[in-house]
């Protein structure tokens, strides 16, 4: 980053004084700034006397950049130009005939290059590649070049002093609203690889860089400050080594306990198998925040470990309001079921869908349960379709529904419903899980690459699934 004039001037002193605490709380702040699992791990600042110019150089690690939206695994480079905005308030009436001044003189320039995998093949910009807009003494210029490797946006935004008469106002504002809705999209082609796509070693060599990073900022930091570690402890749980996950949010705990942090660990014990402290961590987190939820998922923790009496007990003692009525009752039908007493859960699923029919959490477990014990097949078809038109988490209905037909011994219809759930949440693991099973009771082998996939993304679907006798053949 390089900043001229007075702003630049400003950060001559600081080049001169080299604070490594002045640094430190730089560094801070921008990762803190940045969001997320994000940490700058170095800082260096630079005075041009002659050219009246601060350069800082930042280095660091942040999270993956690309979103999953509508399909399509997205990388928004709106950068300044989505900030466009102009709204003086000119309602009162002693206002209306004063101008509105602007801010100026200012000149700001980001450039940004992202390498891309694969030499690029297959990725596209859509959306505004290049702009020329300006409003109220404001330009902004932007281009853009997808070449090869890489693809490298280069934006700069102009302001003058000056003032906008009334008249101009409306005009003004139509500008600034046009430039801010000019986006452009960097989209990976459908082919791209995903992280779940490579084994736990692989994932770690392709990211030696970015822990290396996060070890560089755990070692820097203050001895209270446990947001680098915990970044890391994120970036564990992102390739899927749940190990080192669980031994750096232990050492979190350790000394800054609370709800979050003992859920997520009871999360990554499930998956490493060790249901008694998921269940102690889940209580951890119950007795910090007695939300309904984290009571949910105890009960239902218990109830796969063979506590169904225990786990039944708990939920009862669950105060809910009217709305909350439908998660309580949720949650007992699964604990019903895995006590045996699957047709108690489906009453009391129907009781509560005579009080509140088009309830889609209702709905959605009664077509789950009808499918995790192949029982009630007939009619449950009728549930699973009002349960996915009602529904927000549309793509874990679909799975319910597939799980119904697969019971059902439709497995066109089954991988129909896991292919539209596929295409909404590709990193839906439980889905993933489904269709290697199916594929391998069809004999065709590829099935089992889906199974450890799943299974690399969420070990524990093997013991859950079983508890319902699905499993992968073989």
């Amino acid at each position: 980053m390089q900043i001229t004039g007075a702003q630049g001037a400003g950060f001559r002193a600081l080049v001169d004084e080299g604070d490594p605490e002045v640094k430190k709380q730089m560094m801070t702040q921008i990762s803190n700034g940045a969001g997320g699992s994000s940490r700058a791990t170095s800082i260096d600042m630079f005075y041009d006397d002659e050219a009246a110019t601060a350069k800082i150089v930042v280095k660091g690690v942040g999270e993956p950049m690309f979103d999953f939206n509508e399909g399509e695994m997205q990388l928004a480079l709106n950068g300044a130009a989505d900030n466009a905005s102009f709204t003086p308030n000119r309602v009162r009436p002693k206002w209306r005939n004063i101008p509105v001044a602007t801010g100026g003189p200012s000149r700001s320039q980001t450039i940004m290059r992202v390498d891309l995998p694969d030499q690029g093949a297959g990725f596209t910009l859509r959306g505004t590649e290049q702009l020329d807009g300006s409003y109220a003494h404001t330009r902004y210029f932007r281009s853009s070049k997808l070449s090869g490797s890489s693809i490298t946006l280069d934006e700069t935004n102009v302001s003058k002093l000056g003032e906008i008469t009334l008249g101009q106002l409306a005009e003004a504002r139509r500008a600034a609203l046009q430039i801010s809705k000019s986006d452009l999209m960097l989209i990976a082609p459908e082919t791209a690889k995903r992280r779940w796509d490579f084994t736990t070693a692989e994932l770690k060599q392709r990211t030696a860089p970015a822990l290396a990073g996060y070890n560089i900022a755990i070692e820097q930091a203050d001895d209270d400050d446990f947001g680098p570690l915990r970044s890391r402890a994120e970036y564990f749980s992102l390739i899927y080594d749940f190990e080192n996950a669980v031994k750096d949010f232990s050492a979190i705990i350790d000394e800054e306990p609370n709800a979050s942090l003992f859920r997520t660990r009871a999360d990554l014990l499930l998956s490493l198998g060790r249901m008694d402290e998921a269940i102690a961590d889940t209580q951890a987190a119950y007795e910090l925040q007695p939300t309904n939820w984290t009571g949910y998922w105890q009960a239902e923790l218990l109830a796969r470990s063979g506590k169904t009496d225990e786990a039944l007990k708990l939920l009862e003692l669950i105060p809910v309001s009217e709305d909350e009525i439908d998660g309580k009752v949720d949650s007992q039908s699964i604990v019903l079921g895995l006590a045996g007493r699957v047709n108690e859960g489906l009453k009391l699923l129907a009781d509560r869908l005579e009080e509140r029919p088009d309830s889609a959490t209702a709905l959605s477990a009664d077509c789950l349960l009808r499918g995790l014990h192949a029982v009630a097949l007939e009619g449950a078809i009728a549930q699973c379709n009002r349960a996915v038109e009602r529904a927000n988490n549309t793509a874990s209905r679909l799975f319910a529904r597939a799980l119904v037909h697969y019971r059902k011994g439709d497995t066109e219809k089954a991988f129909a419903d896991l292919d539209a759930a596929q295409k909404l949440s590709p990193a839906y693991a439980e889905n993933r899980y489904l269709r290697g099973i199916i594929m391998l009771e069809q004999g065709d082998e590829d099935g089992r690459t889906l199974v450890e996939t799943a299974l690399r993304q969420l070990p524990e679907l093997r013991n859950l699934y079983a508890l319902y006798g699905i499993e992968p053949t073989g």
